[in-house]
């Protein structure tokens, strides 16, 4: 205070440091002349006129320092409201202050995310974010206040340096990918496997609610967009008859299965903000099938002739990409069928000792002729042409027969020749086999497969061939042509025994005597 003054008019003058300011004169409500101050801004009262005797006790001073508020807004990846290390600031926001008198002014964020609002006189105020400044598809996970609704009110006192008015944004993510035709059914997307469309995917938060439905585009390519941080699995409606591949099978991510069999779900997907998760992907395929028939092929020409019978009861294997094997027989019509089978890579195999005694194949798919093929069963296909076929050996015989009347018809009592050499000739003439007649005269060449035959004789000596095929019952001719000592040729075709290439020959015989004059007429010489 200042005393012993005389009267008359005066003013205090108040002086401060830089960092200190003066507070204008208060005319709020409830001040009054002894709680206000009574500078101005520059130090200076008003005049006080002081007359003899006068105490005037309500010449006060207030001052304050400038404040300040701001501090970062922040790329928040996971969603937690935390600056997690790594975390990097959101430039070039603008971020707006509002004054106690309702006037504003902004700034924007710098590379870190950084902002300040400076010399700012205590009061009441709010720091606003524009969204429009934003990183597009934004969410908001934090700010001071709680209200995630981007303006914070801050109460700025004097010295105050309020800076924690941070603001936390992360930009929405998306999960999608690819439904494809996995035709080999292996999980892994091969080239030229094309897109599924129209396949039901949904998408489920960590409790298992059902956030999103999709469907997949013309391409088999779905995308759940928009996505908050969390974490989420996606699910496969599995349309009819499809089956879902094998999981994450391969070493690519980007080109697997991520759809458990099982469940029809991918494993937990942890969504931070931004991602564009592209690699959930799912593999479908259909069963398949292989099979056909096994069948008589009579004429060996390796076609199914009408009035080729299949052949029953034939025991057909088929070995599985795992190698392991299962079984069928085939029906009475010669047919087999094993279905509902995973494409792959199988092969269909024939149990030799299971087809009739004496077979020769002459047909199957792969034309390797060992009674094996193997097969790719692609997804959704029936493979229907794996047939085989096979003939019965035939044979070619009967019986050489003495003559004994020359007239190339086995007549009652006419016995069998053994001994003779018999010789079997093929299509060109070269020698297919030989055999000699047996004690009563017969001979057979077994094991024939199908084609053109001639049988020939080599007569012994002093013997001669009978008429060829004189009579009407062929079964009891002689087939050997007298010139050539060769049968005609015998057409033999699967499963026949061809049991009437007869030969007859016979020995020449003499007549002669004597001519006598019988004296006494008795006929006696």
């Amino acid at each position: 205070s200042f005393t012993q003054l005389e009267s008359g008019e005066y003013y205090l003058q108040f002086t401060s440091n830089n960092s200190i300011w003066f507070a204008a004169p208060q005319t709020a409500a409830g001040s009054t002349t002894a709680n206000d101050s009574n500078i101005d801004t520059s130090g200076l009262t008003a005049h006080i006129t002081l007359l003899s005797g006068d105490i005037n006790l309500s010449m006060d001073a207030g001052y304050y320092q400038k404040a300040s508020v701001g501090d970062r807004i922040w790329n928040d990846v996971d969603g937690d409201g935390i600056q997690d290390a790594g975390e990097s600031g959101i430039k070039d926001v603008k971020v707006t202050l509002t004054y106690p008198d309702s006037s504003t002014t902004y700034v924007t964020t710098d590379v870190n995310g950084n902002y300040l609002f400076s010399n700012l006189i205590p009061g009441n105020y709010t720091v606003s974010i524009d969204p429009a400044t934003l990183p597009s598809n934004y969410q908001q996970t934090f700010e001071k206040d709680g209200t995630l609704n981007g303006s914070v009110a801050v109460v700025l006192t004097s010295g105050s340096a309020a800076a924690d008015v941070d603001f936390g944004y992360y930009v929405k993510s998306s999960i999608g990918n690819f439904v494809w035709l996995d035709t080999d059914a292996d999980g892994i997307q091969d080239s030229g496997e094309p897109g599924m469309a129209g396949v039901t995917v949904t998408l489920y938060n960590a409790a298992g609610t059902i956030v999103a439905v999709r469907t997949t585009d013309a391409n088999g390519y779905y995308v759940f967009s928009d996505l908050l941080v969390g974490t989420y699995t996606v699910g496969i409606t599995v349309p009819s008859d499809t089956f879902i591949s094998p999981y994450q099978a391969g070493a690519d991510r980007a080109l697997d299965s991520d759809v458990n069999v099982g469940t029809g779900r991918s494993a937990n997907i942890a969504v931070l903000g931004g991602q564009t998760i592209t690699d959930i992907d799912a593999g479908l395929y259909q069963k398949a099938s292989v099979g056909d028939r096994i069948w008589n092929d009579v004429d060996a020409d390796g076609v199914q002739d009408a009035g080729e019978a299949g052949i029953p009861n034939v025991t057909v294997t088929l070995t599985l990409p795992d190698l392991s094997t299962i079984n069928t027989t085939t029906d009475a019509n010669g047919l087999y069928l094993f279905d509902n089978l995973v494409p792959g890579n199988y092969t269909v195999s024939i149990e030799q000792a299971t087809l009739p005694l004496n077979y020769q194949q002459t047909s199957e798919k792969d034309g390797s002729l060992d009674g094996s093929v193997a097969v790719v069963l692609s997804s959704g296909i029936d493979v229907v042409d794996v047939d085989f076929g096979y003939y019965v050996k035939s044979s070619i015989g009967d019986l050489v027969w003495e003559d004994t009347d020359a007239d190339g018809i086995q007549d009652s009592g006419e016995p069998g020749l053994p001994g003779v050499t018999v010789t079997l000739y093929d299509a060109g003439g070269n020698i297919a086999a030989t055999t000699t007649t047996d004690a009563n005269g017969n001979y057979v060449f077994p094991d024939l497969l199908v084609g053109t035959y001639t049988v020939g004789i080599t007569t012994p000596s002093g013997m001669f061939i009978s008429p060829y095929q004189a009579g009407a019952n062929s079964a009891l001719d002689s087939d050997v042509n007298v010139v050539t000592g060769l049968s005609a040729d015998i057409a033999a075709q699967g499963g026949q025994d061809i049991t009437d290439i007869d030969a007859g020959l016979y020995r020449m015989a003499s007549v002669g005597d004597r001519i006598w004059d019988d004296v006494n007429g008795d006929g006696v010489q």
